[in-house]
């Protein structure tokens, strides 16, 4: 597989010991293995996250829903709006965990992130769109 993600990253997500800095952590490796657009990158990545870890329908809409949520407080938090973490950083850990299982053991998901990044951009739009 290609790396398209620092591997200390995910480790580092993995331990952190300050909640808001292991809730940073944990984005950064999702933005690094999901290529956006640059614009959009609350709804690309929550988008692409969701349609990676569930199939069409309402539970995808909800995971959607939830990684809006999530991004925002993560980008209230880099530009120094504040956030008081609790539980994000538990729930943003378990994405994590879904996502990175998804990628690393479903055989089609694999297969579109062993490529270059507008092969997975088109296989990803494909699998939001329920082409894939």
């Amino acid at each position: 597989m290609q790396c398209r993600y620092d591997r200390t990253a995910v480790i580092r997500s993995l331990f952190a010991s300050d909640a808001g800095l292991l809730y940073l952590l944990q984005w950064q490796v999702v933005e690094a293995l999901l290529p956006d657009e640059r614009t959009e990158i609350t709804h690309q990545l929550s988008e692409r996250a969701a349609s990676l870890i569930a199939p069409f329908g309402p539970d995808r809409q909800q995971h959607y829903k939830n990684l809006k949520k999530l991004y925002g407080q993560r980008s209230a938090l880099v530009h120094g709006r504040g956030c008081a973490f609790k539980e994000e950083h538990k729930e943003m850990a378990a994405y994590l965990r879904a996502i990175l299982k998804a990628v690393l053991l479903d055989p089609r998901h694999k297969a579109a992130f062993a490529g270059k990044d507008e092969n997975l951009r088109a296989y990803l739009l494909g699998l939001i769109l329920g082409g894939v």
